[in-house]
Parts: structure tokens; C-alpha cells; sequence
């Protein structure tokens, strides 16, 4: 089985779980969030699996999966060459969070490139992911890829996921 496979076999049951306990809904995607935020082996392995992948090392994120993920980094659960870039959460509901945000943060820490892998639990509207790339952008710098565990939105778009809702929706 390949690492992809693997990954969407870890994914599977978190959603199962939250589909069967909720049906949708808020608490059904702050039960997802919290599934996977509480397990390192599918983190990990996913962002070594999207870093190698796409060659690119500097991963940006909002909120508390990138706080989760700079944890995982301090206990030496993922490699250290993976360069991760912290912004504020919320973002969707608020993106002037981001004015408080000093944009050299990305320049002092770029070793490679201005290139970006933009990682989320979940995506729904794009909301997050559009203020995250207007931010890089300002910055000098472009979100080459994004990536989410979960992807919940009725529109297709160039989010890659371990599970798209509307892609498992039984005819």
C-alpha cells in the first residue's frame, strides 16, 4: 500500500466516526479538527508525505494545528528541515488578524525559497486559505500548494485532501 493509501485508510474512520456521532454541522467539523490534532502518527506522516512530495520544506499554517505541528517538531516527531510558519486562527472569521502579523516572520525564516505548502485540518469555504495566500503574497513569497485533511466544500477546487466529503457521498 502506498504512503497516500495509507494516509486516507487513517483518515476514513475519523470521518466515519464524526459522520455517525453528528451528520454535519459545526460540532461535526470541530470533532473532526480535534481527531486529528489528537493524533500525531497521521500529522506526522502527512506533512513528511506532502513536503517530500511537492519539495518543499516551508509550511504554513493557521491556528492550533500549527501549534500542534510546532510541538511535534520540539519532541522531534517530524523533521526538523520542515520549516513551519505560524499565523493567527480564525482567520476565516476574521482575517484583519493578520494586520498584527509582522511579515518579516517569513522572510527571517526562509532558507530555500518563497515558495509555501499551505496546511489546514479542514476546508470548507477557502476563507482561511484566501487570507493565508493575500498574507504570503504581500510577503513576497506564493502558496504553491495547499493541503487539508479534510475537505468539506461543495465546490471542487485545487485543495488537495485525504478525504473530500462530496467525493464519498453515497448515490
Amino acid at each position: 500500500m502506498n504512503k497516500l493509501c495509507f494516509l486516507k485508510e487513517m483518515m476514513n474512520p475519523i470521518v466515519e466516526k464524526c459522520l455517525d456521532k453528528y451528520g454535519g454541522g459545526e460540532s461535526y467539523f470541530t470533532e473532526i479538527d480535534a481527531m486529528i490534532k489528537s493524533n500525531p502518527v497521521l500529522m506526522s506522516e502527512y506533512i513528511q508525505y506532502i513536503t517530500e512530495k511537492e519539495n518543499i520544506y516551508n509550511v504554513i499554517f493557521s491556528g492550533e494545528i500549527g501549534l500542534k505541528y510546532f510541538a511535534m517538531q520540539l519532541k522531534q516527531q517530524i523533521p526538523s528541515d520542515i520549516n513551519l510558519f505560524l499565523l493567527p486562527g480564525g482567520l476565516r472569521l476574521n482575517p484583519l488578524k493578520l494586520c498584527e502579523v509582522d511579515n518579516n516572520i517569513l522572510e527571517s525564516r526562509t532558507v530555500l525559497s518563497s515558495k509555501f505548502i499551505f496546511l489546514d485540518d479542514s476546508y470548507y469555504s477557502g476563507k482561511t486559505l484566501n487570507a493565508v495566500s493575500e498574507f504570503v503574497k504581500k510577503g513576497g513569497g506564493v502558496i504553491e500548494k495547499s493541503y487539508v485533511f479534510y475537505d468539506g466544500s461543495p465546490v471542487k477546487t485545487n485543495v488537495q485532501s485525504l478525504y473530500r466529503y462530496y467525493d464519498n457521498l453515497e448515490n
